[in-house]
């Protein structure tokens, strides 16, 4: 680019080829700000973009989040009978998706005749990056009546079975993948290992490990340590690293160190902790950005080592930001220090004012400290702001379907046998002193929705006996839900697996990995 910009600066009758190879340039380069200020300076000179111009702009639109310039473009493009082009049309569906929405990506859609696999790829992606991933597979599978999908298809779709934690989905797509003929290394190789790493297959990441050997990236390795990191499973994290360095002599970037200190913090590994942060910059010259440092401060503070975190806090050289307070006030959440993460909660909004998730971050700090007042509060403030959360959802996948539970949703059409499976897991476990609607359980409700206890009865109907029951959810389990299910796995003599938005929990006799 510094040599094309040098030629571009010397070009006297610039036209519009050569603002458009220079714009293309910058945005395919990394540099979508100086494609959208040169796209800017075109417009000074007066000169209209074209078909290849406006998709180029479009995409670094996407990049920048920038939906403002994005729509005023593409009314530019109905103007110009642009709308349906090709580059153009697929580049403002990308923006629309990536700026969430995609009810207006998907307007876009319908208007393209003829439309090929990167226009389905580009949809399936954009529900994906919207959290409506039984969308994305419902068009995934539908789209086989026009077009077959490509490896950047089965990349998107099984991005969406990571998500929902859907398995048996992901290996009907993985056995689609190697019928067409795909090759099952690189990015699609990786795209197969992380979905196998999120749904806790570590067996099965581990045969697409083996079958991907000698094709093995940084990528690669950073997905199986991760894979072993939302597990808690910091030994064999660390085991895996040692062979990454060692056997393998592969370099570590800042994604591995992220990865590795968030299973430090999981495992309480605090030494272990600290040696990786150091190694980090000394041995392998890796800055620390602000990740590391929340990572750092969530290890620190999830060890009740509040001093020392707070010294961390205050030496970092780079201005700490709103992933560094969130990690202190769920350290303080964990250990009940109200006045420190009264502080942080602070900074959190001031920092992320309108973000969901700190917020019901900060309801989750005050319920389990039992103050209900403070919980009301924030909850008065989001609905001030308009801030709506995601009603507690939770998914199954049985028998390769996939079913979802919303919070106090009656529209199932098994609802009456799960209601009484439920009932009778209640009077089975009440004996135990459970109360499931007790202890502060329906204040729980505004942060967990109880969802995973109706997706959890289905699974005990419908699936065979013994199996290990997996349920994802889109919010934080509360505390009697995580009761609830240790309680139940005493006597089903079942293995119940639950992912929420933040841990991963898997319940065996009585007892979670968790450690509570």
């Amino acid at each position: 680019m510094n040599e094309a910009e040098k030629v571009f600066s010397r070009t006297k009758d610039r036209n519009l080829i050569s603002w458009t190879a220079m714009i293309s340039g910058y945005e395919q380069n990394g540099s979508p700000e100086k494609a959208l200020k040169l796209f800017q300076q075109m417009e000074y000179n007066n000169v209209a973009p074209g078909e290849a111009t406006l998709a180029s702009v479009l995409a670094a639109c996407a990049c920048l989040g920038r939906l403002d310039m994005g729509s005023r473009l593409h009314e530019l493009a109905k103007r110009k009978g642009l709308e349906t082009s090709r580059t153009v049309s697929n580049s403002l569906i990308d923006l629309y998706a990536k700026s969430q929405r995609i009810d207006k990506a998907m307007e876009v859609f319908k208007r393209v005749p003829n439309k090929d696999v990167v226009f389905f790829s580009t949809v399936i992606s954009g529900l994906n990056i919207n959290r409506r991933n039984m969308d994305s597979l419902r068009f995934f599978r539908n789209m086989h009546q026009y077009v077959l999908p490509n490896a950047v298809t089965f990349m998107a779709v099984l991005a969406s079975c990571a998500d929902l934690g859907a398995v048996m989905c992901g290996k009907e797509i993985h056995a689609r993948a190697l019928r067409v003929g795909l090759g099952l290394n690189g990015s699609l190789g990786n795209s197969i290992l992380n979905m196998y790493a999120k749904c806790a297959r570590m067996d099965d990441a581990w045969s697409q490990f083996r079958i991907m050997h000698g094709w093995h990236d940084v990528v690669s390795w950073n997905i199986m340590i991760k894979g072993y990191a939302s597990l808690g499973d910091a030994t064999q994290a660390i085991k895996l690293f040692d062979r990454m360095v060692k056997r393998a002599r592969v370099r570590p970037d800042h994604v591995t160190f992220v990865s590795l200190l968030d299973a430090c913090s999981c495992s309480g590994m605090v030494s272990k902790g600290r040696e990786y942060f150091s190694i980090m910059t000394q041995k392998y010259s890796i800055i620390p950005n602000v990740w590391h440092y929340a990572c750092m401060v969530h290890l620190l503070g999830r060890a009740g080592l509040f001093d020392e975190v707070q010294k961390f806090i205050e030496e970092m050289p780079i201005q700490p930001d709103h992933a560094v307070w969130g990690a202190l006030l769920d350290g303080c959440r964990i250990h009940g220090r109200f006045e420190l993460g009264e502080l942080a909660a602070k900074f959190l909004l001031e920092l992320a004012p309108d973000n969901v998730g700190y917020l019901l971050l900060y309801c989750k700090f005050y319920a389990d400290l039992g103050r209900w007042d403070g919980v009301d509060r924030v909850r008065k403030l989001m609905r001030d702001k308009g801030l709506e959360t995601n009603p507690g959802c939770s998914w199954i996948e049985v028998k390769g379907s996939i079913h979802a539970f919303l919070t106090q949703d009656n529209s199932h059409a098994q609802i009456k046998e799960i209601q009484t499976v439920l009932n009778g897991l209640y009077e089975r476990i009440q004996v135990n002193g459970f109360d499931p609607v007790g202890n502060g359980c329906e204040k729980d409700n505004v942060l967990c929705g109880h969802s995973e206890r109706l997706a959890l009865a289905f699974g005990l109907i419908n699936s065979i006996r013994g199996t290990p029951i997996k349920v994802t959810k889109n919010l934080y389990m509360c505390h009697e839900c995580h009761r609830f299910m240790k309680l139940v796995t005493r006597f089903v003599r079942r293995e119940i697996e639950v992912r929420d938005t933040e841990n991963f929990h898997q319940f065996r006799d009585g007892e979670c990995c968790c450690g509570g």
